[in-house]
């Protein structure tokens, strides 16, 4: 171990840097800005397979430009917002289907009742933080139930879902405690209870990801997806096995949806090969998509 003594670049250093090291520079100015805005540090997550293995001196491979860094940023940034779009939709949707089963079986309080959950869930720590989410006046509905209501505790389900990421619905719904309620909302996904489970975590993992605005490209990420041998997924820790779970939870909640078409179109922008985020030659002709 040894202590970290790396200085902070100015903007022109950190060109004479990038230059030192072999990367086309046409145009410093233009580099100027963009590193200005983006930051030298978050634009050279993409510039690792563009530089030599293996060398501490981080050398750019003969020919390497600016722009072919810059190109693999933006292609990675809309993918990251393309994701976005269908996990936003994907989460309200898992939200509203367990909410609606649950509380027209047991009742609008359902998400108070611990014998709901699995002896093991932190239910105690769960109704702290909807207590806590709840109150902190960014929901207008919560605010309203607390002014007119002094029982019980918490507001209905419906109000309480907003107050809850995905991350949280994921692990309220494996930790139900009866298989039977895991089951009816998984079959309104069309998938089995336990494949449903394994996805919901692998989703919230990935919207973890995007919404803090991470590296989506290339990135091995953890908990990947139970899937069946007939999605070919060579590359379980990457992206396609993750495409191939949200096209799969799409098409359960609408048939009309232009999510896999764009999806398609923006691969074709990247500026590196797709098999390096996991897409198998001929992915488009395999089942299930």
């Amino acid at each position: 171990m040894k202590p970290f003594t790396k200085p902070a670049l100015s903007l022109p250093d950190q060109i004479s840097l990038l230059q030192s090291r072999g990367l086309e520079i046409s145009d410093p100015s233009r580099a100027t800005r963009y590193l200005q805005f983006i930051g030298y540090y978050r634009l050279m997550a993409y510039a690792r397979p563009y530089q030599v293995l293996a060398d501490e001196e981080h050398t750019f491979l003969e020919g390497t430009t600016f722009d072919d860094l810059l190109d693999l940023y933006v292609f990675d940034r809309k993918l990251r917002l393309h994701t976005m779009d269908a996990i936003e939709r994907l989460e309200v949707a898992l939200r509203t289907v367990i909410n609606n089963h649950m509380s027209l079986k047991y009742s609008q309080f359902w998400i108070m009742e611990k014998s709901l959950f699995l002896g093991s869930y932190k239910h105690d720590q769960l109704l702290r933080d909807l207590e806590k989410g709840t109150k902190n006046g960014s929901h207008p509905f919560c605010e309203a139930y607390y002014r007119k209501y002094d029982s019980p505790s918490l507001p209905p389900s419906w109000m309480v879902a907003e107050v809850l990421s995905l991350g949280q619905w994921s692990i309220i719904y494996a930790n139900l405690a009866h298989t039977a309620d895991q089951k009816a909302v998984a079959n309104t996904f069309k998938v089995p209870y336990s494949t449903l489970k394994s996805w919901l975590r692998s989703l919230s993992t990935l919207r973890n990801i995007c919404a803090h605005h991470g590296l989506v490209w290339n990135r091995k990420i953890t908990f990947p997806p139970s899937l069946a041998s007939h999605f070919q997924a060579p590359s379980p820790n990457h992206y396609y096995a993750r495409a191939i779970v949200t096209w799969q939870l799409m098409g359960a909640i609408t048939s009309h949806s232009s999510w896999l078409n764009t999806l398609k179109a923006l691969l074709l922008t990247c500026p590196r090969p797709i098999s390096e985020m996991g897409f198998p030659a001929g992915w488009q002709l395999l089942r299930g998509w």
